[in-house]
């Protein structure tokens, strides 16, 4: 018996290789017709920028002029910033024991929701908000860093 390698092959393959051999190329572009050439060289497409970096402003100085420039407007930046401070978070809330008012000012704690936290109590953990159907999670994520659960005394 002779080996045959086409047995081998799949007849869905074959069947696929040959639909794609009967498929004619595209066809190709048609030339252009050159316009006449202007009395200036056509002007050159400026590189870009990488992302995430500051774009030099054209000052019409050399390249290290517009360096300088952009150095300097990053130092008066930085110092900007420098000089203002965050305010500092409040407490995290323990939700355990807290009040159906302290739970209000959470952001995206409504009545409902208090009213839940409040019915469900005691959690061993945090994450018991979601896994008991108290919270939806992404209101949990959002609310993850201001909420604790506090062990008790």
């Amino acid at each position: 018996m002779r080996f045959d390698p086409i047995r081998l092959i799949p007849r869905s393959l074959l069947l696929s290789i040959s639909l794609v051999a009967q498929v004619p190329p595209p066809p190709a572009p048609a030339p252009e017709a050159k316009a006449p050439a202007a009395s200036s060289p056509a002007p050159k497409a400026a590189p870009k920028a990488p992302k995430g970096k500051a774009k030099p402003k054209a000052t019409g100085g050399n390249d290290a002029q517009v360096k300088r420039e952009v150095a300097v407007g990053s130092k008066v930046r930085s110092k900007a910033l420098k000089g203002k401070k965050k305010a500092p978070l409040p407490p995290p809330v323990d939700i355990n024991s807290a009040t159906k008012e302290e739970l209000l000012k959470l952001p995206g704690i409504t009545e409902a929701y208090a009213d839940r936290i409040i019915a469900k109590r005691p959690y061993p953990t945090k994450t018991y908000l979601v896994l008991r159907d108290v919270l939806p999670h992404a209101l949990y994520t959002s609310l993850k860093g201001r909420i604790a659960v506090l062990p008790k005394p």
